[in-house]
């Protein structure tokens, strides 16, 4: 067991503080002297007359462009006064210009829309066409009938005449395959002959027998790669 804690004995009264000694007085502050007067400002220079500006020199004549540089790897353009030029590798190529002949290569990926008509001279090389016409050249034929072979391939002929003969201008160089094709249609009277051209070779059986009956339509194919000394005829229709 624990024994028990003794009484704690009393706490002594606190001592009186003494008393504050007093503040001596403040001392009096001395006088300011006076601020002297400023100096006065002296007159401002006047300023100096500005020169005149002397006469401009008249501007020179502009330098005569040189010609626009050949495309690199890359293609440029430049819209001339009526088409436009495309800029590619060895020369401008025009779209849209007239009466021009320009030399170069141009290169297309993606569609092209054109409307209207294309005259090209030259090569097209491993095109694929898809959905393509021909323009089909309609006549009524009384006597001779020449192919302008530079601005068809197609000739519906009405035969009117009792006797008609057909001939060709314009035909390609030797060397190029061409082909042309005749629908030949009787009249509404019939018996209408049709005379070719002694540089058509019918092959065997001949010369063929054109239809007679009145409104009846023939198919007459030739084609020729000897610039037209020498045609191959074929009837590849008959009485349509």
């Amino acid at each position: 067991m624990q024994g028990a804690d003794g009484l704690q004995g009393l706490i002594g009264p606190q001592g009186v503080n003494g008393v504050q000694g007093a503040v001596g007085p403040q001392g009096v502050n001395g006088v300011q002297g006076a601020v002297g007067p400023q100096g006065v400002n002296g007159p401002q220079g006047v300023n100096g007359v500005q020169g005149v500006n002397g006469v401009q020199g008249a501007v020179g004549p502009t330098g005569v462009q040189g010609p626009a540089g050949g495309g690199g790897a890359g293609s440029s353009s430049q819209w001339a006064s009526v088409g436009l030029n495309v800029y590619y590798n060895s020369g401008p190529v025009g779209i849209g210009l007239t009466g021009t002949s320009i030399t170069g290569a141009l290169t297309v990926s993606g569609t092209t829309n054109m409307f209207g008509t294309l005259n090209m001279s030259g090569s097209l090389y491993n095109p694929t066409l898809q959905s393509y016409r021909e323009v089909m050249f309609i006549r009524a034929s009384s006597g001779p009938f020449v192919a302008n072979c530079a601005t068809g391939n197609n000739f519906a002929l009405t035969l009117s005449s009792g006797s008609n003969s057909v001939s060709f201008i314009n035909v390609p160089a030797t060397g190029t395959l061409f082909g042309v094709n005749f629908y030949l249609t009787q009249d509404g009277t019939g018996n209408r002959t049709v005379s070719w051209p002694s540089s058509v070779s019918w092959g065997n059986p001949g010369v063929p027998v054109l239809s007679t009956t009145a409104n009846a339509t023939d198919i007459v194919n030739m084609i020729t790669y000897s610039g037209g000394s020498k045609w191959l005829g074929f009837l590849s229709g008959r009485g349509f």
